[in-house]
């Protein structure tokens, strides 16, 4: 299954396992090829978005720079 999916045999080990540090995409990629990729959304307890927008935590830009006069 690493091979199917393109990642090491120690990654996939890792999603075996419910490592949270691996990425994203991995999960997707193994849910497109086992056939359900809903299955990752059903299994989220939170609207993420939801989530991040009560943190109010904003991005900020890089400080904007003053031409000279």
């Amino acid at each position: 299954m690493a091979a199917r999916i393109g990642v090491s045999r120690p990654t996939y080990s890792k999603l075996e396992n419910g490592d949270p540090g691996v990425a994203v995409g991995h999960w997707l990629t193994v849910l497109s090829v086992i056939g359900n990729p809903r299955v990752l959304l059903d299994t989220i307890p939170v609207d993420l978005f939801e989530m991040a927008d009560q943190s109010g935590r904003r991005r900020t830009g890089r400080p904007s720079v003053s031409s000279p006069s």
